[in-house]
C-alpha cells in the first residue's frame, strides 16, 4: 500500500464460517520491520480496524508506504479481509488490494501482469466533462513484495500516439529491485518524461513482469489528479490465454459512465467481440474489436449509446437503458480447440466513473470457461448396438457446449469399444466407465474478479469428463398368468435372459394393491439365468394396475409388465346396448351389451346366449361371444356381449331380443346371469312384406 499524507487505513476482516477464527494482522514497513496483532473473530462476525491500531507508525509522514499481512488457519475464503485509504480534508480514497498468496511448494515461474488505460496528463473533455478545466492526471504505481527474499520486477510502458495511423510504442523502464517485504511507491513522471511522454494526454498501459510465485508481487496502480479528488484506480490482470472474460455491471444512470480499456500485450492481433447486454434482458448489441499488435482501445459506454450506430444485427442500444453488463469474448475459430474457440490475450479493465460527485470505481471481469463436464448420450444398448458419445461442458453463459477432439478410452473394451472419435459399440453384457481426456480446458472459476487471486491466466485444467456405459443382455417377460392375481393365491411369471446373467426383479406399487415374490415377503429378486417366478397376491387393487413387475440390468430397465391384485369376482355393471333398428328385411343383424367388469381375473369366463320370444321364428340366432378389453393387468375391465343372427319376419311387428351374458368367477363358479335391455327389430316400408 502506498499512503498520502495524513491518509487513514481502515481494514475488515469477516469470518465466513460457523467457527471461532484467529486472524493475525502485520504491518510491514520499508526498512522490513513489522508491528502484529492478532484479532478474535467469532462466527459470521465482521470486526474494522484502524492501520494506527496495531502499526506504531502508520500515523507517521514520513511513512510513506507499507504492507499488510493477514494469516489465519482454515480453508481460503475463511476469512474475507478488505482495506481502504482515505483523506477527507483532500477528498482522496482508495482501495488497498489483498491478494492470496501461494502456499504451495510449487516452483517458481515468470508472471506477467497487465495494466491497461491507466489515465496521464489532461482528460478528454468529450469522454470525461464537467472536470475542472486544469485538471491533469498523474500515473501512479505501487509495488510490494511479500518475501523474504529479493524481488526484481521488471517494467514496460505502453502506449498509443495520438496522431492518426500512429503505431503502438513500447518503452522499457527501470527495473525494480525490491528488498524483502518492501514496499514501494513507484514514481512514473520521470520515466514518463525520459520516454519522451512530458506532454502526453492520453492513456499508458504496464507491463509488469517477476519471477516467483502467485502472490509474491501485489501491486495497486491508476491514476490521481493533482488535487486528490479523483482517483482512477486500474485493476492489474494476468496476462494469459482466454476465450473471453465478462463484467458484471455497467451504468451511465444519473451522471454516471463507463468505461472499458482494452489492450493487446501480444505481438499478434487479437479479435474479440464486445457484447453489452441491456439491464432489461430486452436486447445486445455487439461491438467486434480488432487490435493489432501491442494496440490498444477504448470503449465508452455512454458514447456508444449517443451515437445511435447500428451493429452488425441493426441493433441500436435504446437511450433508454441506462445500465446493464458486458463480454468480450474471442472473435476468431479454431478448429484444433476443444471448443473451436481461438483463444485470445487481452488485458481488459473497466471502470465507472461520475465526474458531477467525483466518485469512481473499478469493473470486475472475470473469465469465461467450462465446467460441469460430461458424457452425452446415455450410453445404454444391447450386444452389437453403435452409438456416438461427446463430451459436453457448461459455459460461463449457462450454455451447453460440445467439446471435440480429446483421447476417448473404456475400462473395459471386451464390454463396450470406444474409438478414436467418441464412437462406441456393445460387445458383452457389462458395465464400463467411457472417458475422454481432453487438456489445456480453460475451467470456470467464479464470478469473482481476476485480480482477486492473480492467476498468470485464466484458469486451465486437464479435464476427464466420464460417463457410465451399460451393455445391456436381452430380457423379456414373456408370460405373467394370471393376471390379474387373485389375492391369496400365485401368478406365474417367465422370464427370458440371453446370454445368462443376473438381471435384477422388482415389483413397484402406485395403489393399495400389493404383492410378493412367492412367500418370502420380498419385493426384489435377481435370478442369473431364464427362470420362471412366482408372485403372491397380498392386498387388493384399487381397480387399476397399480402394481409392476420390472427387470433391470445395471440400472437399465429391460421390460416391464403392469398387474394388480383382484378378489376374482368379475362383477357386471350395465353401461349399455345397441342394435336396434327397421331394417330392410330380410337382413343380417349384430346387436350388443355392453358392461363394466369390476375384480377381473384372467381366469374369469364369460359366455352369452340370446333371448327371444318361444316361437317366433322370424330371427335365426348366429354367434354370441363376450369379449373383455381395456388395460391388461387392470381389474377394471370392459365386457362387449354381441349377438348376430338374421332377422326375416313375415309380418310388421315389432319382435324383441335380449341377450343373457353368464359369468364364471376366478375359480369357475357360476356367479350371476346379466340379461340385457330389449332390442326391438322391425321390417322398414321397402321389406317383404312392405310395413308402414
Amino acid at each position: 500500500m502506498e499512503a498520502r499524507q495524513r491518509s487513514a487505513g481502515r481494514h475488515q476482516l469477516s469470518n465466513t464460517t460457523d467457527q471461532q477464527r484467529t486472524a493475525t494482522l502485520r504491518a510491514t514497513r520499508e526498512p522490513g520491520e513489522s508491528d502484529e496483532r492478532q484479532v478474535e473473530l467469532a462466527p459470521h462476525t465482521t470486526q474494522v480496524l484502524a492501520l494506527e491500531q496495531f502499526s506504531r507508525e502508520a500515523s507517521d509522514n514520513d511513512n510513506r508506504a507499507g504492507g499488510i499481512r493477514v494469516e489465519y488457519k482454515g480453508p481460503e475464503g475463511a476469512v474475507m479481509v478488505t482495506g481502504s485509504l482515505a483523506n477527507e480534508s483532500e477528498g482522496y480514497s482508495a482501495n488497498m488490494p489483498f491478494w492470496p498468496h501461494d502456499q504451495t511448494r510449487s516452483p517458481s515461474k515468470k508472471i506477467d501482469i497487465g495494466s491497461a488505460g491507466i489515465m496521464v496528463g489532461k482528460p478528454d473533455p468529450m469522454v470525461m466533462p464537467g472536470l475542472p478545466t486544469d485538471t491533469k492526471f498523474i500515473p501512479y504505481l505501487t509495488l510490494r513484495n511479500t518475501t523474504p527474499a529479493p524481488l526484481d520486477v521488471a517494467l514496460r510502458l505502453n502506449y498509443m500516439p495520438s496522431m492518426a495511423g500512429a503505431i503502438p510504442v513500447n518503452r522499457d523502464l527501470p527495473t525494480q529491485r525490491l528488498r524483502p517485504f518492501e514496499a514501494r511507491k513507484v514514481d512514473l513522471e520521470p520515466m514518463l518524461r525520459a520516454a519522451g511522454l512530458r506532454s502526453f494526454n492520453g492513456s499508458i498501459n504496464l507491463f509488469i513482469s517477476s519471477t516467483g510465485r502467485g502472490g509474491d508481487l501485489i501491486l495497486a496502480n491508476g491514476s490521481v489528479d493533482q488535487s486528490a479528488t479523483y482517483v482512477f484506480e486500474v485493476r492489474p490482470q494476468g496476462i494469459g490465454e482466454s476465450i473471453g472474460r465478462i463484467s458484471g455491471y455497467w451504468s451511465v444512470a444519473n451522471g454516471n459512465d463507463a468505461m472499458f480499456s482494452l489492450w493487446n500485450p501480444t505481438d499478434t492481433p487479437q479479435d474479440i467481440v464486445a457484447t453489452v447486454y441491456y439491464g432489461d434482458g430486452s436486447g445486445t448489441y455487439h461491438l467486434p474489436v480488432h487490435l493489432a499488435p501491442q494496440a490498444s482501445a477504448m470503449i465508452d459506454v455512454a458514447m456508444l449509446i449517443a451515437e445511435k450506430k447500428p451493429d452488425a444485427d441493426g441493433n441500436v442500444i435504446p437511450s433508454s437503458i441506462r445500465e446493464g453488463s458486458a463480454s468480450f469474448d474471442s472473435g476468431g475459430h479454431d478448429s484444433s480447440a476443444p471448443d473451436g474457440k481461438k483463444r485470445v490475450t487481452t488485458v481488459i479493465a473497466g471502470g465507472l466513473f461520475n465526474t458531477a460527485n467525483a466518485t469512481c470505481g473499478m469493473l470486475c471481469t472475470y473469465c469465461n470457461g467450462y465446467n460441469n463436464w460430461i458424457i452425452l448420450p446415455d450410453l445404454i444398448g444391447p450386444i452389437g448396438w453403435t452409438a456416438t458419445a461427446s463430451a459436453h461442458a457448461t459455459d460461463s453463459y449457462g450454455n451447453d457446449q460440445t467439446l471435440s477432439g480429446g483421447s476417448w478410452s473404456s475400462s473395459n473394451s471386451g464390454i463396450m469399444s470406444v474409438g478414436p472419435y467418441g464412437g462406441v459399440q456393445g460387445i458383452s453384457a457389462g458395465q464400463v466407465s467411457i472417458d475422454d481426456f481432453i487438456p489445456n480446458v480453460i475451467v470456470f472459476q467464479g464470478n469473482f474478479c481476476v485480480s482477486d487471486n492473480m492467476p498468470d491466466n485464466c484458469p486451465q485444467a486437464n479435464i476427464n469428463p466420464s460417463g457410465p456405459g451399460t451393455v445391456t443382455p436381452t430380457v423379456t417377460i414373456d408370460s405373467f398368468e394370471p393376471n390379474p392375481i387373485p389375492g391369496g393365491t400365485t401368478s406365474n411369471a417367465h422370464i427370458t435372459v440371453t446370454p445368462s446373467t443376473n438381471i435384477n426383479l422388482a415389483i413397484t406399487k402406485s395403489g393399495t394393491g400389493t404383492a410378493t415374490f412367492g412367500t418370502s415377503g420380498n419385493t426384489t429378486l435377481q435370478i442369473p439365468e431364464t427362470t420362471t417366478v412366482n408372485i403372491l397376491g397380498g392386498t387388493e387393487s384399487n381397480g387399476t394396475a397399480d402394481l409392476t413387475l420390472t427387470a433391470s440390468y445395471g440400472g437399465s430397465l429391460l421390460d416391464s409388465v403392469p398387474f394388480s391384485v383382484t378378489t376374482g369376482a368379475c362383477t357386471l355393471a350395465n353401461t349399455g346396448h345397441g342394435g336396434s333398428a327397421l331394417l330392410r328385411c330380410p337382413s343380417a343383424v349384430s346387436v350388443y351389451d355392453t358392461y363394466n367388469i369390476s375384480e377381473f381375473c384372467d381366469t374369469c369366463q364369460f359366455s352369452c346366449t340370446p333371448i327371444f320370444t318361444a316361437g317366433d321364428t322370424s330371427f335365426t340366432p348366429g354367434n354370441c361371444a363376450s369379449v373383455y378389453g381395456g388395460l391388461r393387468g387392470a381389474g377394471n375391465r370392459t365386457l362387449t356381449s354381441t349377438q348376430t343372427g338374421n332377422f326375416a319376419p313375415n309380418d310388421c311387428n315389432v319382435h324383441n331380443l335380449q341377450i343373457k351374458t353368464i359369468v364364471r368367477n376366478w375359480d369357475g363358479t357360476v356367479t350371476t346371469s346379466y340379461v340385457g335391455g330389449t332390442f326391438g327389430l322391425k321390417c322398414d316400408a321397402n321389406g317383404s312384406p312392405a310395413c308402414n
